[in-house]
């Protein structure tokens, strides 16, 4: 292991969706304990990118990313060291950063980077770095991937500048001078020669010129090739000018969004432990038939929160959730939940007070519509009741959801609850296991007639046993096909109003 005490190791993880988790969360079980021990994530999620982007259409900031984690080193570490995740620092395995950097002096310092190819980097074991540190020597030594590529940054320029191509896979300086050139520029959103223009700056800021590491340094850095499949970096319509190379930069005070608190995972947040949410132990496994749990309205409260935990998992303190359920039960392990997470949830049992829903809806980073009842109360007509009334005001709650926000279904499987959820929502069309469909609101969608919102809204009032609102002729066409006319003849029905 390369690091020692009052290290740390900061990844920060930019823009993923939700309910992903930061990339080195959803691979905890590669990472070795000695990683875990160093490892800082830090987190800016797609709300704040939204934010900060501008007109950039890239789903990665790079520079910015960088400089949030410049901003929030441990000031107590004089030195920085910015570089990528597909890099391996080869070397001697008792070899440590600090001892061999205590051997430079205050400059720029870059490394040199030699390519391994794919197929032999997929065969390396995360979890015992010793083992792929031993391969990569004995591959460097008894193949030629070893090529010192040098650049020239700025083109037909009297300043005779050498760099190590791909400098932004090393670059290694005093803490002080990433703050006097405040970080790397931030207005090159577009990719490509950011890391060269932040090196030019350093050079001309500290009067020192940039050297590249030499071969009696102690460690050597190895990439990943990997141009299998082209990242939106690799892509070459949208680019930096390299011209931009040469001109001098100067960042907002604010930069690296310092002016922003930036969430941080600890290391007890790569771990599960289902018991503290206070989840019912199954003593027997219960027998369900698909068919025939299409037909009631019925689910357990359970096992919905046990996946429900997918989402709530992907939450930062403080984020804001609103429930919209009949389920005294659901809605209270969410609030204990909700409580453990420290996220605020806000509940509503009906939509009668429409305008207090529309401003938590506008606040909220996850929104659960429940359209079941609690499977430990079979005789509650009700609730059933109560569900229906919800179900039956879809179109109506879609239209208070602004479009991306998270959304989560629970018990839409009556077959005109499906099908407007796949006109306002995108989510899987089936939940026979969990209950839960999660999904995003739909950016767009098509707009129903009259005639097809008139009739899925009537599929959901009969299977929930409300009143209906049809014509006596379409009434009895309902109840007709419902009792009488075979399942494929009922769903040929379906397809003459809806595609």
């Amino acid at each position: 292991m390369r690091l020692r005490e009052g290290d740390e190791l900061i990844f920060v993880d930019w823009n993923t969706p939700r309910p992903f988790p930061p990339m080195p969360v959803s691979i905890v079980d590669d990472l070795t304990d000695q990683t875990k021990k160093f490892l800082r994530i830090l987190v800016v999620d797609p709300k704040l990118h939204d934010e900060v982007k501008g007109v950039s259409t890239k789903m990665i900031l790079e520079p910015i990313a960088r400089n949030v984690g410049i901003r929030r080193a441990n000031p107590m570490n004089e030195w920085i060291l910015s570089t990528n995740t597909d890099i391996l620092f080869i070397g001697e395995e008792d070899v440590s950063f600090q001892n061999l950097i205590s051997q430079l002096d205050a400059r720029l310092w870059q490394s040199f980077r030699y390519e391994i190819p794919e197929y032999i980097w997929e065969v390396f074991d995360k979890r015992d770095p010793e083992a792929t540190n031993r391969f990569v020597r004995k591959l460097s030594e008894c193949t030629p991937v070893r090529l010192n590529l040098t650049t020239s940054p700025i083109e037909n320029s009297e300043e005779k500048l050498v760099f190590a191509d791909a400098i932004g896979d090393f670059q290694l300086a005093p803490r002080e001078m990433w703050q006097m050139v405040k970080g790397f520029p931030e207005e090159m959103l577009n990719g490509w020669h950011v890391d060269s223009r932040a090196a030019v700056q350093m050079i001309h800021k500290s009067g020192k010129q940039s050297r590249i590491l030499p071969a009696v340094f102690g460690l050597s850095t190895f990439h990943q090739n990997h141009l299998r499949s082209l990242t939106h970096f690799h892509s070459s319509d949208t680019i930096n000018n390299a011209e931009l190379i040469r001109e001098p930069y100067e960042n907002k005070v604010t930069w690296g969004i310092s002016d922003r608190e930036i969430f941080e995972y600890v290391s007890k947040d790569c771990e599960i432990d289902i018991s503290r949410f206070d989840l019912e132990v199954s003593k027997k496994v219960p027998d369900s038939n698909l068919q025939l749990a299409h037909k009631n309205n019925f689910y357990s409260v359970d096992r919905a929160v046990l996946f429900l935990l997918d989402e709530l998992n992907g939450l930062k303190p403080n984020d804001h959730i609103t429930i919209l359920s009949a389920n005294e039960s659901l809605i209270e392990k969410l609030n204990s939940i909700g409580k453990s997470l420290k996220i605020t949830i806000v509940a509503a049992k009906d939509v009668s007070n429409k305008g207090v829903i529309n401003d938590s809806f506008e606040k909220s980073n996850l929104i659960i519509l429940d359209f079941g009842v609690d499977e430990a109360l079979l005789n509650s007509r009700l609730l059933v009741l109560k569900a229906g009334f919800i179900a039956s005001e879809l179109p109506l709650i879609s239209k208070m959801i602004k479009p991306n926000t998270r959304v989560v279904l629970i018990r839409a499987q009556n077959w005109a609850i499906r099908t407007l959820a796949k006109t306002y929502f995108a989510v899987p069309l089936f939940n026979n296991y969990s209950a839960v469909l999660s999904g995003v609101k739909k950016l767009q969608h098509p707009r129903l007639r009259f005639f097809q919102r008139t009739i899925l809204l009537n599929g959901i009032r009969f299977d929930y046993g409300l009143p209906t609102r049809l014509p006596f002729f379409l009434n009895l066409t309902f109840k007709t096909s419902r009792k009488f006319l075979p399942s494929k003849a009922r769903g040929a029905i379906r397809k003459m109003f809806f595609k």
